[in-house]
């Protein structure tokens, strides 16, 4: 399989060969999504998650816990972490122009840091600002100006002057309740856009101290009606996106529903605006309001937070995250394109997670492009985005109508191929959640060697019972092997060699399968190599904070108490050896004196 540059940014495709007892040969295109890869460091919930536009795979996440924790996405550990203080850490955002300055939030204060004093150890913070009353919601920075915004729980937005180091302004009189979010409109240097739990989104000339519109929401009667149209968090796209996207703003409701809002279109408008708008026109004059809802494939809970990817197409995809544990990847250029009328093509990607979503952000690599912070301490990396493998499977008959699902209980043999190339293949295809065997419950031979897959192996493999040959040599999988000794052993053919990130659990398997592959360590990493024989007996190696992701610190208690006894063991091997060593010297003094007599 060639993953050339083709393929588009979410999904990687393969061609592969199958034969069932009805057809000898089915093209069949192959799409995937891996295990998340998991970022340790906080000992509570993460709250946030940004990452960085100079240094692509750094990432900077905060939590409860009042700490920042610093992530080379290159690297398996944390960086170095900053202890803010004992409130949560709310929200982050670097300083415009200097990502060695970062801006934290937690109780009602803001600090900045910098990096290069983290590195030499120092969490000292450059500057503290204590202007907002409530508890601090979410502060960003101006791209154009040394400006600071901060929303807080009394309704109120300060404005900071960063440079004189002063508070310039304070946006009152606009929320009557929470203030959740706000970001500078880069277009608009002298103006800021909110969102609140009044179910608000109120559009500031902060150089005046004044609204400039108000559209609410809470007598919008469209889509879910259950919870409130509360504003959770609004994203403004960057103005390298603004050419193909326009001057829009994206808001995150609590009813389920995404918006796409013509910033201008919606100043030009006289008085209050509510609601979702259905007027529709040139693009580029005054464009509808998208509403991206559950009839389009939207969120079934409140819709938490959304930004616009970087990777890439900057801004080529709108990515939101819910309370229903789902991660929606929508295509901005579609949503908007006024002359798109097929609502189903406005849904690009569905992401589903295990627990709810706090946060996410999006950096600029080609892949591992997906940070996500939900309600545990462990920050998530999805993995969908440019893996490849079986969750979803797309098949497509060359000249004929796709094929039907109830077929694949019939696949006995599937190989990948070499040659991605069908120029017969039409453009209909079957889509199948495929998180289990069930569908490929006869399947008894499956070669994929050498076609550069990577991602973790699906567990799910280890389901099929009819499977005597598994062929996943010389790919790109990572992670650990998730199969048993007697799976394995059930296997006539059985390889995994040139797989250099992938590795087995040493308790689960015997180094004896001579599986090609080194044991993981305590962090489910290859060891630098395959050990030449089985131990006797294993090293304790206890890594409870893997399967705490609820953060209840137990891990975090045995690694103290065992640091705590080997401090004790020493301390008192120290001090046996000051007092014999103190006996020999009285010893050697006595015999002196005697000498000198």
């Amino acid at each position: 399989v060639r993953l050339g540059s083709g393929c588009n940014a979410f999904v990687s495709q393969a061609i592969i060969r199958t034969e069932t007892e009805h057809s000898p040969e089915i093209t069949t295109q192959l799409m995937a999504m891996a295990e998340p890869r998991k970022l340790r460091g906080h000992k509570a919930t993460a709250t946030c998650c940004i990452s960085s536009r100079d240094r692509p795979g750094l990432v900077v996440t905060s939590g409860e816990d009042g700490c920042v924790c610093w992530f080379d996405l290159r690297c398996k550990d944390v960086q170095f972490t900053i202890d803010v203080g004992t409130e949560p850490v709310s929200s982050l955002c670097f300083k415009t122009g200097n990502e060695d300055i970062l801006y934290a939030s937690h109780g009602n204060e803001i600090k900045s840091f910098d990096v290069h004093m983290l590195s030499a150890g120092s969490w000292k913070p450059l500057e503290s600002y204590s202007y907002n009353k409530d508890e601090v919601n979410q502060v960003v920075c101006n791209g154009r100006s040394s400006f600071l915004a901060s929303a807080d729980d009394s309704g109120d937005v300060k404005i900071i002057d960063v440079g004189q180091k002063c508070l310039y302004k304070t946006l009152r009189a606009g929320h009557t309740s929470i203030c959740s979010s706000v970001q500078f409109i880069p277009w608009r240097p002298w103006e800021v856009i909110t969102g609140g739990l009044d179910a608000k989104l109120v559009l500031w000339d902060f150089s005046k101290g004044r609204s400039q519109k108000i559209i609410d929401f809470s007598s919008d009667n469209s889509g879910q009606c259950l919870n409130p149209a509360f504003v959770h968090s609004i994203a403004v796209p960057e103005m390298d996106m603004v050419g193909k996207l326009d001057k829009i703003c994206a808001v995150a409701r609590g009813d389920g529903i995404v918006d796409l809002i013509n910033i201008e279109s919606e100043l030009s408008r006289k008085g209050a605006s509510k609601g979702c708008g259905s007027s529709s026109s040139s693009r580029n004059n005054v464009a509808k309001r998208v509403c991206l809802d559950y009839s389009v494939g939207g969120h079934k809970a409140a819709v938490s937070c959304v930004a616009f990817s970087q990777f890439q197409e900057k801004g080529r995809f709108l990515i939101s995250g819910g309370n229903d544990k789902t991660v929606k990847i929508w295509d901005c250029v579609r949503c908007l394109d006024s002359d798109n009328n097929d609502n189903r093509d406005l849904l690009h990607l569905n992401i589903d997670l295990s627990k709810k979503v706090n946060w996410l952000c999006t950096n600029q690599s080609d892949s591992e492009n997906l940070v996500v912070c939900d309600t545990t301490r462990v920050v998530k990396q999805p993995q969908p985005l440019f893996h490849l493998f079986f969750l979803l499977l797309i098949a497509t008959v060359s000249s004929s109508s796709p094929l039907d699902p109830k077929q694949l209980k019939a696949l006995k043999i599937l190989t990948a191929t070499k040659d991605p190339c069908n120029n017969h293949t039409n453009h209909s295809s079957t889509t199948i959640t495929c998180d289990d065997a069930s569908p490929f419950r006869r399947l008894t031979h499956l070669d994929l060697c050498g076609n550069r897959l990577n991602g973790v192996v699906p567990s799910f493999f280890s389901g099929m019972k009819s499977l005597r040959h598994l062929n996943l040599a010389d790919n790109s999988f990572r992670g650990v092997l998730p199969f048993n000794e007697s799976f394995i052993k059930n296997l006539e053919f059985f390889q995994v060699r040139g797989n250099s990130g992938l590795c087995y659990n040493n308790t689960v398997l015997s180094w004896k399968l001579n599986l090609g592959i080194a044991p993981c360590d305590k962090y489910g990493l290859p060891l630098s190599s395959p050990p030449q024989k089985q131990k006797e007996e294993e090293e304790e190696e206890e890594d409870d904070y893997d399967d705490d992701d609820d953060g209840d610190g137990d891990g975090d208690k045995k690694e103290e108490k065992h640091g705590s006894t080997n401090k004790v063991v020493l301390g008192v091997a120290i001090a046996l050896s000051s007092f014999v060593f103190f006996i020999v010297f009285l010893i050697l003094l006595a015999k002196w004196s005697l000498l000198l007599k």
